[in-house]
């Protein structure tokens, strides 16, 4: 196991009230960055998101976030919501042209 994912690990177990419709990560179809990235930005606070992006970076959360935000993550996210991290992403993480 590389460093980042024991890392990441970590950080899910210990904000595993974030977590509470997964009752086992690893029996998850889900990967761990989706988990955690969704869990964050849906239940999180400012720091947990910071905390987050420091392990996995903005570009990878970014990534994860627009490749779910339409789908599977749509109903868990007011409009305002997806808003304001869409203009964060995109201020931090631009879409490479």
């Amino acid at each position: 196991m590389k460093n980042r994912e024991i890392v990441l690990e970590k950080f899910i177990r210990k904000f595993s009230y974030l977590d509470w419709y997964v009752n086992n990560p690893k029996d998850s179809n889900d990967s761990p960055v989706e988990i955690a990235t969704e869990c964050v930005l849906s239940n999180g606070s400012w720091d947990d998101m910071q905390s987050l992006i420091k392990i996995i970076s903005v570009k990878k959360m970014a990534t994860t976030f627009r490749q779910n935000i339409n789908g599977k993550w749509k109903p868990y996210f007011r409009p305002i919501t997806t808003h304001c991290l869409t203009l964060y992403f995109n201020r931090y993480a631009p879409l490479s042209k």
